[in-house]
């Protein structure tokens, strides 16, 4: 999974995430869970084949970068991609486009259901790590067999917090 540093930031009636090169909208149910992350930073996460090739750039969610580097793997090509403050890897058939340049600027539009948003400030790891799936996470087989507790634990120093 790629992670990018993003800003969350309120535009109106809609919650964004603001890279520094491009801003993207969460989905309406994501955007719920951001709002109480208006004017931190948090980690965007996104799969390689979770990004997906515009010919030309989208009108919401374009995620405008250049291409530093390609591995070609025969019927798929794994892009590495770069915006002016961060890079990360997406992966394309090879029938996508002809062939990718070295340099050369290129749109991708992540499939935004499928993106996550992990808490990246220290005074919110009391917090589900996982921001947009808090309330999705049933995990009965973490329960701790000492204490009875269920869920994830964060280590902060010689600190634990749920």
């Amino acid at each position: 999974m790629n992670f990018m540093t993003v800003s969350v930031k309120k535009e109106g009636d809609k919650v964004v995430v603001d890279e520094g090169t491009f801003t993207l909208v969460p989905t309406a149910e994501q955007q719920k869970y951001l709002a109480e992350y208006v004017g931190k930073e948090v980690y965007f996460g996104v799969r390689p084949e979770d990004l997906t090739f515009a010919e030309a750039p989208a009108s919401e969610n374009n995620m405008q970068m250049k291409v530093s580097n390609k591995e070609p793997l025969g019927a798929e090509t794994h892009l590495f991609l770069a915006s002016k403050n961060q890079s990360v890897v997406a992966r394309v058939l090879a029938s996508s486009k002809g062939d990718f340049k070295i340099g050369e600027t290129v749109n991708f539009v992540p499939a935004m259901d499928r993106c996550k948003f992990f808490v990246k400030n220290p005074e919110d790891l009391s917090k589900e790590i996982n921001i947009c799936e808090k309330d999705k996470i049933s995990a009965p087989w973490l329960k701790n067999a000492i204490t009875g507790e269920v869920g994830y634990k964060v280590a902060i120093g010689s600190e634990i917090k749920k």
